[in-house]
């Protein structure tokens, strides 16, 4: 592990594939925002309503778990994507791109 690497609890245990990932990242978040922002707030409350960490073509990306274990369609993810993560774009694709890298430096 990057030792600079803070990893925060995954509100979503149970979603094992990117639990890790998401310790990760909100311990990024929360190192570079602190953890009483509302960014690191929406983003925990997205994950707990399913939201997952992916490997895109060049680095991470969030997608939604529909189902039973997250959001009820993608509608519904879409617009809570909206609300809750659009206004925060910039500041999600930059801890995404550390993440990255940071994952890398371990490898």
């Amino acid at each position: 592990m990057n030792p600079r690497t803070l990893r925060l609890p995954d509100p979503r245990p149970d979603l094992a594939e990117d639990s890790e990932l998401w310790q990760e990242l909100l311990g990024i978040c929360h190192r570079r925002y602190g953890q009483n922002t509302e960014l690191f707030g929406m983003l925990r409350g997205m994950r707990c309503c399913g939201l997952r960490i992916k490997q895109g073509q060049t680095g991470y990306v969030l997608r939604p778990e529909i189902g039973d274990h997250g959001f009820m369609d993608m509608a519904e993810y879409e617009t809570m994507r909206d609300k809750y993560l659009q206004p925060y774009k910039q500041q999600i694709a930059e801890m995404l791109i550390i993440l990255k890298k940071e994952r890398e430096w371990v490898e």
